[in-house]
Parts: structure tokens; sequence; C-alpha cells
């Protein structure tokens, strides 16, 4: 059997849809299917139906994947024409308008959150997002049954399509009803149906359905809303406009701590360097730089190394430096001959302070 005499077995045309052709082997399941038609010849027609609706189905779906418009990145005229990446948006006035535009009234709301380490929102980048969305399934038209399998229900054997039987008692039938265990009341017999192995019996598939660039500006904080003129629409499957809310979420930094638009570093220094004072290095978004500190320092800000203003990369505020002491584990026993004569001879008034009204205290109460 070839593609035409699956389409005259079936009574359809070549320029059928799948809904059509599905329809139409539904009903000549219903009359040639052999727990329903009990002629001779109802095996041998239900089988040439079974293979003229595969080899329908085949077609079909060849015909629909041929039909799938191929995803192109949108042109510009020749004298507009760019490249990809930085040089496809003007830095000062954005991206260009796109033909289609994000201004109709029946647009649909996409929300997307853009993922962006620290330096990128720090210096400014571009994002490439896409979007998925799910569409109907082009090898079972949306059914999401194997092509060529039967669907349709027949009458149940059990009950005899009443979905009801009487009570039985030995060899008596009682006038009470109870409903068919093999039907579940509903007096239709439907087989299990193999699933379609594209789509795994929902129906449905995924398909990406747009593509956009969207720019970052320098200084841009965590939360923020990307404007729509620094959105570029690249790739769309299909001409349904679109609104865009796309919001920075910029990732947690193992180094820096950037609560709104404050940048700040701990940095761990020893205990005998917190009393003395000198110098340390402090990281910082272009690298690291050497910072005096002075003696028992509680915080410190860096002139013109923290975060960028919104759009001014060049125009920073101050890096906010916040020193964590460090204890040492362990001691060996030159080191703790070291630390008791210094402990003998430093003088700090307020553990003698302390001390002397802890003595009172003793006194008076005793």
């Amino acid at each position: 059997m070839d593609v035409k005499q699956a389409f005259a077995e079936l009574g359809l045309s070549l320029h059928t849809n799948p809904s059509d052709a599905k329809a139409a082997y539904r009903t000549l399941t219903m009359q040639w299917h052999p727990d329903i038609n009990c002629s001779p010849q109802a095996g041998v027609r239900m089988k040439l139906i079974n293979v003229a609706y595969a080899l329908v189905c085949h077609h079909l779906d060849s015909r629909q994947m041929s039909a799938v418009p191929e995803i192109k990145p949108q042109t510009a005229t020749t004298a507009n024409r760019t490249t990809s990446g930085f040089t496809e948006f003007d830095w000062k006035k954005g991206f260009k308008a796109s033909p289609s535009g994000f201004a109709s009234s029946r647009e649909a709301l996409v929300q997307r959150s853009v993922q962006v380490s620290l330096f990128e929102a720090a210096f400014g980048c571009v994002k490439r997002v896409s979007g998925l969305e799910p569409a109907a399934c082009v090898r079972c038209a949306g059914s999401g049954e194997y092509a060529g399998t039967w669907t349709l229900g027949s009458k149940c054997m059990q009950c005899f399509g009443r979905g009801s039987h009487g009570e039985s008692v030995g060899s008596n039938v009682i006038g009470r009803s109870i409903g068919c265990v093999a039907c579940n009341g509903s007096g239709v017999f439907k087989p299990t149906t193999p699933l379609c192995p594209l789509c795994r019996g929902t129906g449905k598939v995924e398909r990406m359905a747009w593509m956009v660039d969207v720019r970052i500006h320098a200084g841009a904080l965590d939360g923020s809303e990307v404007r729509a003129s620094d959105i570029r629409l690249r790739t769309s499957l299909d001409e349904a406009p679109r609104k865009f809310k796309l919001t920075v979420h910029v990732e947690k930094s193992p180094i820096f701590r950037l609560d709104q638009d404050r940048l700040s570093v701990t940095v761990p220094i020893s205990i005998l360097r917190w009393a003395l004072g000198g110098e340390m290095t402090v990281p910082t978004l272009d690298g690291s730089i050497r910072v005096r500190i002075p003696e028992k320092l509680t915080g410190l800000w860096v002139k013109d190394q923290g975060w960028p203003q919104f759009g001014q990369p060049n125009q920073r505020k101050p890096l906010f430096v916040l020193p964590k002491m460090v204890f040492p584990d362990s001691l060996n026993d030159e080191e703790r001959r070291m630390l008791k004569a210094l402990d003998a001879r430093c003088k700090l008034p307020e553990v003698d302070g302390w001390n002397r009204s802890v003595q009172a205290w003793v006194e008076s109460a005793a």
C-alpha cells in the first residue's frame, strides 16, 4: 500500500490535515472493528485501515516538519547592518526600536530573570536570553498517542455496554444493580494505547519561541528592571507580539558583598597586626591594592573603589573594608613564653579597673 492508496482507503484527499485524518480513522474504526462488526471481512478491513492510518500519519508528520519555518536572526537594512556582540547597540542611545515593536495592546507578557555575575553587573555586559514555549507535537498532532494505534472505545463485554449488571448469588441473579468493574461503570472498554515517543503522551513539546539580547548597564543593582530600550528581539518563531519584563539577578560573590549599592569586603587579619597596625592587601573590582591600616582598626573605606554609578563605570562609590580578627590555632613553647612576658608587661587600665571592681564586689558581699 502506497501513500495515495492509504489516503483513498481512509476516504481523504492528499491535502487533508491531521485532525481530519484522525476523525476519519475513528469513523472507520467504529464501523469495521471486529468487536462491533461481525462480518467476516471486518478483521481484514480493520488491518488495512490501521496500515493506511499509519502511512497517512507518517506522511503528515513529514509534511509538517518540512513546513516548520527556519529560525533566522532578524536582519536590518544594509546601511544599519551590524555584527553580533557589543557593536550591535549604541552605549549612549541603546538598541534601536524593533520593527515589530512592543506596544501592541494584545502583547503577551514574558517575565524572566537575567543571571549576571558581580563583575558583569559592575562593568556592564550583553546577555542573550531565550525562552521555550509549549507547542503541539507534530508527530501525534497533539493527541499524545502513537500513530496508527486503535484509540476508540468499544462496548464492554462484561456488562454489554450498560455500565452495570445485576448482582448474582450462586446461580440466581437478584434485582439489585451494581457497577461494572471491567469498565468502571462507563460501558466502554478502552485498551491501553502506546504513547507517542516524541512527546511521551503529553501531546506537547518544548520549542524555542524567542531570543533577545539584553544590555546590562554598568552599576546595575540586584532586582532592577531592564528598560525596554535595552532589549532587542533577535529571533521569534511566530509573529505573536511580546512584552518583556526582565529583572536583573546579581549572583553572590565569594569575596565581595553587595547590599544595594554598598560594596564591602571582609579581610581576615591577625590579632597582632590588628593591635600593631601596618599594611594589608585589599581586593578590589580592578585587582588588589595595599592599604595602610591604623592600630585597632574597626573599619575603613577606600575611595573610588566601590560600586559604580548606574551607567557610569568610571564614577565609583567607596569600598568598605571590614577587618576580621583571626587568632592562632596553636602556639609553641617559645611563643607562649613571649606572650606571657608581654602580658605581664602590658598595662591595661580597663582590665585593672575591672579586677578592682570585682574585688570590691566580693568584699562587700562577704
